[in-house]
């Protein structure tokens, strides 16, 4: 399956998995991994996006954009940041681990959260709810 089919699939299931009710995440969408154009076939998972206070200014990005960019967040993030905005990742720790590791190049390596929901209190990023965590893994 090439990319483009690929990416339309994922939004797709994303689309069917959006929250009815916040349950308490910052976003009710779920997103689609981030694939690069040359993709090795190799997914990375970290834990959850970081939507802490400290990272309002891309949390009120994301409230601007529309539920299909929602889903295609990590896309937008790459294109608009120049980083995935998935923390282990845009400092290079889990690009490391996996070139280490897996002995492949980690700009040809697709990039995501196991959980699709991020939590935050007023000020802090929490981490994620058993229920989003069950939710993410049904995705």
């Amino acid at each position: 399956m090439d990319k483009n089919n690929l990416k339309k699939r994922l939004t797709g299931i994303c689309e069917n998995g959006i929250l009815a009710v916040n349950e308490g995440a910052v976003f009710q969408e779920p997103y689609i991994p981030y694939i690069p154009d040359k993709w090795n076939g190799v997914l990375v998972l970290a834990e959850a996006q970081n939507l802490a206070k400290s990272n309002d200014d891309y949390v009120a990005i994301l409230k601007a954009i529309n539920r299909k960019q929602k889903i295609e967040r990590l896309y937008y993030a790459v294109k608009t940041e120049n980083k995935a905005m998935i923390q282990p990742w845009d400092d290079g720790s889990l690009k490391l681990a996996i070139e280490s590791a897996l002995k492949v190049k980690a700009c040809y390596t697709a990039v995501s959260n196991a959980v699709l929901w991020s939590q935050r209190s007023n000020t802090a990023n929490i981490n994620p709810s058993k229920f989003l965590m069950d939710r993410s893994a049904r995705i």
